[in-house]
């Protein structure tokens, strides 16, 4: 059972990719559907891409209740097949939705709200079932290979999105309606295939003294029925435990400065740099090149160091190269591959050992209520970094000054916060990791610099036929107008 559980959960993740890359508000795909063919204003754009976050803080009023009679594959599979169900119904609106009109606001934030609320409470229970059947000695190496996997499946969608969007242009909704298409059938079946996935109820073993890093956070933990009973009493506990309590700190401190730029980076592109979405799409085709190729290397450091020094490792590594982006111009975009190139390695190493660092913190008594927590505590702060942001960017455009500072003093705090946040764990323990050093020494420049010279030159390889990465007469990333050809579009310039 084992042995297929894992295959099916790779396939199920191959299929799925598409879709959890098409459907997150920051991704190009919706940043340009959202902004450029609806052209919806910056701080309605930031309230978007900050309600998954709010949700994922709301999730914990829900949770308990179902919890108490529900495992954590029925919380995962009903709420998934709700929330495809309403990417159905949007992706068939879409061509009666108007531009510009008055209720078109309305509309997407009622939508976003609906599918955001059901997409928070699958992600919390896939986060707990997944450790009914994947066994704490493998995750590391399956999760390498699986996410390597789903990382060469996003390449392929990348692909074909970059050949739609090229064919079609951003201004027509043909090109987004395909590939919101082809994302939502591939969901079809990946929700098909989650069904197979066994699991057996099972008493929770005690946690091991010799062995605490699985239990770490048990602590005094109520006993509960099923494991899910005490629900509220298990947060309270959890909350007492330094190792859990930090690593919240932690990812409220990291969500809120990664989520300051990280939604607005695909408009800097398009509104700044003049990019096209299909351009745009070759930089996140580079970026998941590197991260395809990395995962795998990310998943064997993990069982051989430890979550907490790969993770620390990783962000450190990824933000030092982010203090770039404050730097990118339309003078200095063959800066671009090489920062989405390491951006991939990188961030796949981060996100790889954060989710495993979470679960080697939580045993099974404490599965449900340490991620519904964790989600809730570092939600908020994520939630509020994309408003502001909205909210400084469309203040500058709104006074006709040029956003373009705006934005790169959001990049620039991003970076630097994220770096100073790494003291929140540099003190933290990990039973059997190594230390950071180990790990810093263990990613083998030499081998790194090859990935990451690799993947800038795929990139310029692709954009190969074109004059410049992002100028005015690149067929591919250029838009053909320069700033003094910008057009007026819903009363404002862009």
């Amino acid at each position: 059972m084992l042995r297929d559980n894992l295959r099916v959960g790779t396939l199920e993740g191959l299929a799925s990719s598409p879709w959890v890359f098409a459907t997150v508000p920051g991704n190009f795909v919706l940043a340009a559907l959202l902004t450029q063919y609806f052209g919806i204003e910056k701080e309605l754009f930031g309230l978007l891409a900050s309600l998954p976050a709010w949700f994922n803080a709301g999730q914990i009023l829900v949770l308990p209740a179902l919890a108490r009679s529900a495992r954590p594959k029925t919380i995962t599979v009903v709420f998934a097949t709700l929330n495809f169900a309403l990417w159905a119904l949007f992706v068939a609106a879409l061509p009666w939705l108007p531009r510009r009109g008055a209720e078109t606001p309305a509309v997407l934030v009622a939508f976003f709200v609906a599918a955001s609320f059901t997409w928070s409470l699958t992600v919390v229970g896939w986060t707990a079932w997944v450790q009914e059947w994947v066994p704490p000695r493998l995750r590391g190496r399956y999760f390498g290979r699986r996410n390597a996997l789903i990382g060469i499946a996003t390449l392929l969608f990348l692909a074909l999105s970059a050949d739609l969007l090229r064919r079609g242009g951003p201004e027509g909704l043909a090109p987004y309606l395909s590939i919101l298409t082809i994302a939502l059938s591939l969901r079809l079946v990946a929700l098909v295939w989650q069904l197979d996935i066994r699991t057996e109820e099972r008493a929770a073993a005690p946690a091991d003294p010799a062995h605490p890093a699985e239990g770490a956070a048990t602590g005094p933990v109520p006993p509960a029925s099923r494991g899910y009973a005490a629900f509220g009493a298990q947060i309270v506990a959890l909350f007492r435990v330094p190792e859990f309590r930090r690593l919240v700190m932690f990812g409220a401190a990291t969500g809120f400065t990664i989520n300051l730029a990280a939604p607005f980076t695909s408009i800097f592109l398009f509104e700044v740099i003049e990019a096209s979405p299909a351009g745009v799409n070759v930089l996140f085709s580079v970026s998941n090149l590197a991260a395809a190729c990395a995962i795998p290397v990310w998943g064997r450091l993990l069982d051989a160091h430890g979550a907490r020094p790969v993770l620390l490792a990783a962000l450190a590594s990824w933000e030092c190269v982010n203090l770039l982006w404050p730097c990118v111009t339309p003078g200095t975009t063959w800066l671009l591959p090489a920062i989405y190139a390491w951006n991939g390695l990188m961030s796949s190493g981060y996100l790889l050992g954060l989710f495993h660092f979470l679960l080697k913190i939580l045993d099974r008594r404490t599965r449900t209520a340490g991620a519904s927590a964790y989600a809730a505590a570092t939600a908020v702060a994520s939630a509020l970094a994309p408003v502001l942001a909205g909210l400084a960017i469309g203040a500058a455009t709104a006074s006709g000054a040029d956003p373009a500072p705006v934005y790169r003093l959001l990049f620039a705090l991003r970076s630097a916060g994220s770096l100073v946040a790494l003291a929140l764990l540099a003190g933290e323990s990990e039973p059997g990791a190594s230390g950071l050093r180990t790990v810093l020494g263990a990613l083998q420049p030499a081998r790194i610099a090859l990935l990451v010279t690799g993947a800038p030159l795929f990139g310029n390889a692709l954009l190969a036929r074109g004059t410049t990465l992002f100028g005015r007469g690149n067929a591919l990333l250029g838009r053909g107008r320069g700033r003094a050809g910008r057009v007026e579009r819903a009363g404002r310039v862009v």
